[in-house]
C-alpha cells in the first residue's frame, strides 16, 4: 500500500510520488503517516520531511506551512522546501555563520527575530543534508 505525497511551495511542486511512509514536523510534534491515516489538517513548523519511496529515504528541509492528510493522499504546502540534493551546504554554512555573527554582535537596529529565524533555517538545512550523509554510511 502507498499514499500519494505532494510537497509544494509557492515556486512549484518539489515532489509528487507514491510513498510508503512520511514523517513531518507538525506544530504539535512530529507525525508519522502511513496509508489509511485518519484525515487531518495541521500547521507545520521548521524541520524535515522524510519520505520513504520504494524503500529509499528522501529528505526535505522545510520552513513551515500546512499539511492536509487523507487516507490515500498527503499534501504539504510548505513555505519553502529543499531536497537534500538541492541544499548548498557551503551556502547554508555561510548563512549560519553570518546569523551567529549578527546575533553575537547585537548591533543597534538588529532585527533579532529575523536573525534568529535565519540561523534556525540554516541549521535545519545543514542538519537535513547531514542526516542524508549519515544514513548512507
Amino acid at each position: 500500500m502507498s499514499i500519494e505525497l505532494t510537497i509544494t511551495t509557492p515556486e512549484g511542486v518539489c515532489l509528487q510520488d507514491e510513498v510508503e511512509f512520511v514523517e513531518a514536523p507538525a506544530a504539535a510534534g512530529d507525525i508519522g503517516v502511513l496509508p489509511g491515516h485518519s484525515p487531518m489538517l495541521s500547521p507545520l513548523r521548521l524541520g524535515q520531511v522524510v519520505a520513504t519511496v520504494d524503500g529509499n529515504v528522501q529528505r526535505f528541509a522545510i520552513s513551515g506551512g500546512f499539511v492536509e492528510i487523507h487516507p490515500d493522499t498527503m499534501l504539504i504546502l510548505a513555505d519553502t522546501a529543499e531536497s537534500v540534493e538541492d541544499i548548498d551546504v557551503s551556502r547554508a554554512q555561510a548563512a549560519k555563520e553570518r546569523a551567529e555573527r549578527r546575533l553575537e554582535e547585537n548591533s543597534p537596529g538588529l532585527d533579532i527575530p529575523r536573525a534568529t529565524s535565519a540561523l534556525a533555517r540554516a541549521i535545519n538545512r545543514l542538519e537535513t543534508a547531514g542526516e542524508a550523509c549519515h544514513s548512507v554510511q
